[in-house]
């Protein structure tokens, strides 16, 4: 499609992430109009610590398990032509992403009983879309047990027991799971969600109502935002846009309008 549009067009394929990255980083540095990547969070994950900071715009195929980012931006998720046609005409907009160590993300951060159901999730290939993270956080949210969390956000700082922390600069994750429903894009700020410890039969009770963004009204549940945010936790490893980025401690920092995108 991009060819018969007169599109001159680089495919570009690797066998692990590592390969992906570096490979994408040649040819931005070369020099491309955009970078396209067929796949989900993750694929979106690498190619955005290669675009940050360039004006170079990321397209998005969606055809991962979550394809969240392509949710927020409206495309298409399951008509590859009508993405593709999307990346064609659609507009461009810059987008902030959250810094974490080394690495750029581009949804939310999770620092808890949600990181260990992303880990959950990426270990099966079975059931598919959003049916895996429901099933993932399921099994995980029986077996979660709160753990002591310091936050630092900006200048203030939250000590608590808690069993979900998580950070970004959009508002869902996990096919959809609107965690963080007052983020917006652009602000230059981080979110973040705390939920404070409770029972595990609360939990079940209150997630289905993630979808819609209405568990914010629980009284276990804070929101904050900031600039800057560290997270001190007991060993627990972060996962960004589904990927591994680090052990606590973490240090976040908004990267404002870091990287330009292709929407609907």
């Amino acid at each position: 499609m991009f060819r018969d549009a007169g599109v001159a067009v680089e495919v570009v394929t690797a066998p692990d992430a590592g390969t992906a990255s570096a490979l994408m980083a040649e040819h931005v540095a070369i020099g491309t109009d955009a970078l396209v990547v067929v796949g989900g969070d993750g694929i979106v994950h690498l190619a955005a610590g290669v675009l940050a900071g360039t004006e170079i715009p990321l397209g998005v195929i969606p055809a991962g398990t979550g394809d969240d980012l392509a949710r927020h931006l409206g495309l298409p998720l399951s008509d590859s032509r009508a993405a593709a046609r999307t990346v064609l005409t659609g507009e461009t907009r810059a987008i902030d992403l959250t810094r974490a160590g080394d690495e750029y993300c581009v949804g939310i951060i999770a620092a808890g009983v949600d990181a260990a159901i992303a880990a959950r999730a990426a270990r099966h290939h079975w059931p598919h879309g959003r049916t895996r993270y429901v099933l993932a956080t399921l099994v995980e949210l029986l077996r979660c047990a709160p753990r002591r969390y310091r936050l630092e956000l900006d200048d203030d700082v939250v000590e608590t027991d808690a069993m979900l922390v998580a950070a970004g600069s959009l508002p869902a994750y996990g096919g959809g799971m609107h965690v963080l429903p007052d983020a917006v894009d652009d602000d230059g700020q981080i979110d973040v969600i705390i939920v404070r410890a409770t029972t595990r039969a609360e939990l079940l009770r209150v997630f289905p109502r993630v979808y819609s963004g209405r568990h914010t009204s629980h009284p276990s549940v804070s929101l904050h935002s900031a600039k800057r945010v560290r997270i001190d936790g007991p060993g627990l490893t972060a996962i960004a846009d589904g990927e591994p980025v680090g052990t606590l401690p973490l240090t976040l920092q908004a990267a404002p309008g870091a990287l330009t995108v292709i929407t609907a």
